[in-house]
């Protein structure tokens, strides 16, 4: 019952668990850089420490309870008698709670964003994932945090208080805002690789929508005489590559498909830069898993 597609010989357990204990470095940087350092230096309180945690655990919890929900309300048909454990990795909505927990602002109201993410990955059971459902959530907190509550900032209180004139290496070492633990391009990288080598990541999508994003930023950066770091090193873009495009479920799994969703992604998240740049590549993503089925199963685009 928990296979993820026809060439993976993974189930849905193997997968999450790698991928969320390669997780933890960037979440710790996470928790260091919006709760533990605020604290020490005095800019929050004991509840602002474990702010960060609340976001990335509880994230966890509601993805583990819709799946325990579903499966036990909404889903009797199945007479196998399903473990524990089974029944918590009965898709991956752990991680995805993880991983929004990680990209959202340190300044989101948790009530929005516990309510966003148990509604809609409910909801996503019931249409099977068909589109990516990490980016309908982010969108749709985005939304009613901008629109309705009028407050979204990414900066934390420290960042908010201060004037830096960013560098390249702020960036790498994630001294730039962003999401919670989404920041750090050095640790990500690290991630992304050691997600490569033990095969728990879908290599070709991250890699191209990163080079084909990188590349397009840089022709106009260089012709506009912005700073690149302004525009692609910020709102964790690389972060979104390895863990929301990657998504076994939403994305393509033919070795051409998976390179055509790759680049596809990177060219319509610089497209959609000028329009949000902090949406720009969750629209991205969002509107190529439309298409993913479409690549994949093209006899006249791809071969098998």
């Amino acid at each position: 019952m928990n296979n993820v597609y026809v060439r993976s010989k993974k189930n849905i357990y193997q997968i999450s668990i790698t991928r969320i204990l390669l997780l933890l470095p960037m979440i710790l940087y996470g928790v260091y850089k919006n709760g533990l350092f605020l604290y020490i230096n005095k800019y929050t309180n004991l509840y602002g420490l474990f702010r960060p945690l609340i976001f990335i655990f509880g994230g966890a919890f509601i993805g583990a309870m819709v799946n325990v929900i579903y499966e036990l309300i909404f889903n009797k048909k199945n007479n196998n008698n399903p473990t524990i454990r089974e029944i918590l990795f009965s898709s991956f909505h752990i991680e995805y709670g993880i991983i929004l927990g990680c990209l959202v602002s340190i300044n989101t109201n948790v009530l929005v964003f516990f309510l966003s993410v148990f509604g809609l990955l409910m909801v996503s059971k019931f249409f099977k994932n068909r589109v990516n459902i990490m980016c309908v959530i982010f969108i749709t907190i985005y939304a009613i945090q901008t629109l309705v509550l009028k407050n979204f900032d990414y900066m934390n209180i420290y960042e908010s208080n201060k004037l830096f004139e960013y560098n390249i290496l702020d960036y790498i070492i994630g001294k730039n805002v962003g999401g919670i633990a989404s920041t750090n391009i050095l640790i990500n990288l690290l991630v992304f690789v050691l997600l490569s080598v033990t095969n728990n990541t879908k290599t070709s999508i991250g890699i191209l929508s990163m080079i084909t994003s990188l590349f397009l930023f840089s022709v106009y950066c260089m012709f506009a005489n912005v700073n690149i770091g302004n525009v692609f090193f910020q709102y964790g873009y690389i972060f979104i590559f390895t863990f929301v495009a990657t998504d076994y479920v939403t994305s393509s799994y033919t070795i051409l498909g998976m390179r055509i969703f790759g680049i596809v992604v990177g060219a319509l998240t610089f497209a959609f830069y000028f329009v949000n740049p902090i949406l720009a590549p969750f629209i991205a993503v969002l509107l190529t898993s439309f298409l993913n089925n479409l690549i994949d199963r093209s006899n006249k685009l791809f071969k098998k």
